[in-house]
């Protein structure tokens, strides 16, 4: 028997913002769209359910100056989900448009060394921790910045001989006080010769690790991790540079 409960419903807002490429504002090779930041929401009614789906499926169409809107969002914390240089991807998320965004023709590829530098909301950087919509006020502008300055990683996933293994799952863990970022983490798998090569890395400090098999994601998990903190090596990858580790192989 309750009385006098309010259920206050609040208009959804744009969320607009730029792409800049080393500062400048253009329109690039990349897919932006947003992701509600439980990747897997308790949703309660199957009319939610669709508005985050389509929400999840929206591509941002890039205008020549950079500017892009991401129309009605409602109430919630999200992330920014930047693919860089994804020509079928970002095809696909256009043509999902097509009825209400004028096609325009495929933006160039980026360069090499390309990678997601930051995503800003003014002063405050929201890449990491994601963006707060909420209270039906306008949400400020964003800007996504993309810089060509990035590093990679090479070297030889190492078995117990010492020897380079093939086919073993490389994955680069960003720093503990980044590790909410999914974005940051880099993954990929040693050849036939046992080599790895990770092209695009932002720079920063990361911690190397290989392994014969492990759970997609599981990386992710801090007390997943916890297991293997110190069966990493770690790495420092400099701006614009080469960087070369070998990493041995984890087993268990």
């Amino acid at each position: 028997n309750l009385e006098n409960i309010a259920f206050v419903v609040r208009p959804p807002v744009d969320v607009k913002g730029r792409l800049l490429l080393d500062g400048n504002p253009m329109r690039a090779n990349a897919r932006i769209t947003l992701l509600p930041d439980n990747a897997d929401p308790q949703i309660g009614d199957q009319q939610t359910g669709l508005v985050f789906n389509q929400i999840r499926q929206y591509a941002a169409p890039i205008a020549d100056d950079g500017a892009f809107t991401i129309p009605q969002i409602p109430e919630g914390r999200y992330r920014f989900q930047v693919v860089l240089n994804a020509t079928a991807a970002a095809a696909r998320g256009a043509a999902q448009q097509a009825a209400a965004t004028t096609q325009a023709p495929p933006a160039p590829a980026l360069p090499t060394g390309t990678y997601l530098a930051d995503i800003r909301q003014g002063a405050t950087s929201v890449y990491d921790n994601g963006l707060v919509v909420g209270g039906g006020n306008e949400v400020n502008p964003v800007e996504v910045l993309l810089s060509t300055s990035g590093g990679s990683l090479e070297g030889d996933a190492l078995g117990s001989d010492q020897k380079p293994v093939a086919a073993m799952t490389i994955v680069l863990v960003p720093p503990d006080n980044r590790r909410q970022n999914a974005a940051l983490y880099k993954t990929g798998r040693s050849n036939e010769q046992g080599h790895f090569t990770l092209p695009n890395v932002p720079p920063g400090r990361y911690t190397l690790y290989a392994w014969e098999s492990v759970p997609v994601g599981a990386y992710h998990n801090a007390q997943f991790m916890e297991r293997y903190s110190a069966r990493g090596i770690s790495v420092n990858i400099q701006a614009g540079t080469r960087t070369t580790a070998n990493v041995s192989v984890i087993r268990d």
